[in-house]
């Protein structure tokens, strides 16, 4: 998945959010992800405070949004996610033409 791909050479996010991004991106359905922070704790293993400081990074990048009418679910800014699979794609481009 390119996506994936792209997410896992994003030079500007901490491990942290990349592995809980992916994670809602694995868990999404019609681009939106409904799991509890306590469920990405057990799954990540990452610590509470360093699951809540990156979905809140990601909110703040407007990558997700916290949906209100569900709670722990979270919508997926389409937009952001294109952008991020895009500039990837060029970055592969121009690394594939310097050699």
């Amino acid at each position: 998945m390119v996506l994936q791909k792209a997410i896992d050479n994003l030079e500007s996010y901490s491990n942290s959010k990349k592995k809980i991004l992916s994670l809602l991106l694995e868990l999404s359905e019609d681009n939106e992800a409904a799991v509890s922070a306590k469920s990405l704790i057990k799954m990540t293993g990452l610590t509470m405070p360093t699951v809540y400081t990156a979905l809140k990074g990601l909110q703040k990048e407007e990558v997700i949004y916290k949906n209100p009418n569900a709670p722990n679910s979270f919508k997926f800014n389409v937009g952001k996610l294109e952008k991020i699979q895009s500039s990837y794609l060029k970055k592969m481009s121009i690394m594939s033409d310097l050699v």
